[in-house]
């Protein structure tokens, strides 16, 4: 019995594959404490300035590894990434925010220092220098503090890449407590088609300072008679202010008749503010085929992962093998006399 025992405890073992780790990140970041920071919050900087005021953002750099890392820091103008998410990492494309000039983060913040080296087990301090102009405004500027950990000469030779692990802290400024009603505009709905993707997409801008959260957005497609032919819900989204993104809403294999359809959308936020919109489009014959192409492509079965397969038997042989070992192991026990 112990024989069969290490022999099937060894099966096993050769069968376990084998989990390498990647070394990670090797830093954290964390905001230290400002001078106009208001509310509880102090995972990032909710600062509440007055106009023409000036004040420092202190940054820690930690440096958990094992060897020097060197992290470069950027500021960026909070976005609506193509994810309807709030996203710091870019620089905004032309047209995606409509945030007067003077007032856009990456406007009103500097660096000193825009690169630092940390010792493995040390840390630094980034400084960020803000400078608000004499202007007045209600509800929120936001932005975020990017540290970007340099990749070292042998992570360059295996990725080719030059720069990996980065962390963000939002900012947001704001003057006031006054309340800002957002305002949402949805232009230029459509059904469109690219690289094989159609999609249901719509042009929306946020043409208020304030962020919606809690974003819900859901579209739908009626042909002629009524019928649904396509509907989506996207929640725990988030919207930048002042931004402006292309929702698209993937048909995925989807095929569309040509004729006449209406599109309708709508969008809430965990405020309960509501927005709707409704367009009808004309499908022709030549855009009704590149749809069903596009649909037909997608529907191409897509090759068998040997990997997922072979785990999954391995994962069914291990089952099997420990329910014969259980049952060897209970004939056994019945076989045993009781001791008296």
């Amino acid at each position: 019995m112990k024989k069969f025992y290490f022999g099937f405890i060894t099966l096993i073992l050769l069968f376990i594959p084998q989990i390498a780790q990647a070394d990670g990140a090797d830093f954290t970041i964390a905001p230290i404490q400002n001078q106009y920071q208001s509310g509880g919050n102090n995972s990032y900087f909710a600062l509440k300035m007055p106009a023409k005021s000036t004040t420092t953002l202190n940054v820690t750099i930690y440096n958990t590894g094992k060897t020097p890392s060197t992290l470069d820091v950027k500021v960026n103008s909070g976005i609506t990434d193509f994810k309807t998410d709030l996203s710091y990492a870019t620089t905004p494309k032309n047209g995606a925010l409509s945030v007067p000039k003077n007032l856009q983060f990456s406007q009103i913040a500097t660096i000193p220092q825009k690169s630092v080296t940390v010792a493995p087990g040390a840390q630094a301090t980034i400084q960020v220098n803000i400078a608000l102009p004499d202007t007045s405004f209600d509800g929120k500027i936001l932005g975020g503090i990017t540290v970007t950990r340099e990749m070292r000469p042998d992570e360059k030779a295996q990725t080719g890449l030059k720069s990996q692990f980065a962390y963000a802290i939002p900012v947001v400024i704001r003057q006031n407590d006054q309340a800002v009603t957002p305002q949402l505009q949805a232009n230029h709905l459509s059904i469109q088609t690219k690289a094989n993707e159609t999609s249901l997409a719509a042009d929306i801008q946020n043409v208020t300072a304030t962020i919606l959260n809690g974003v819900t957005i859901e579209t739908k497609l009626s042909d002629q008679t009524g019928h649904v032919v396509f509907t989506k819900k996207d929640a725990n989204h988030s919207i930048a202010p002042q931004s402006n993104f292309t929702y698209l809403a993937s048909l995925s294999n989807q095929t569309i008749a040509n004729g006449k359809y209406t599109y309708d959308m709508t969008i809430t936020d965990d405020a309960n503010h509501k927005w709707t919109w409704e367009k009808t489009l004309t499908v022709d014959q030549q855009q009704s085929q590149k749809i069903n192409n596009a649909a037909k492509h997608n529907t191409i079965k897509k090759p068998i992962n040997w990997i997922i397969v072979g785990m999954i038997a391995m994962a069914v042989m291990i089952f099997l093998l420990l329910g014969a070992l259980g049952y060897l192991l209970f004939k056994r026990q019945k076989k045993t006399p009781l001791s008296k």
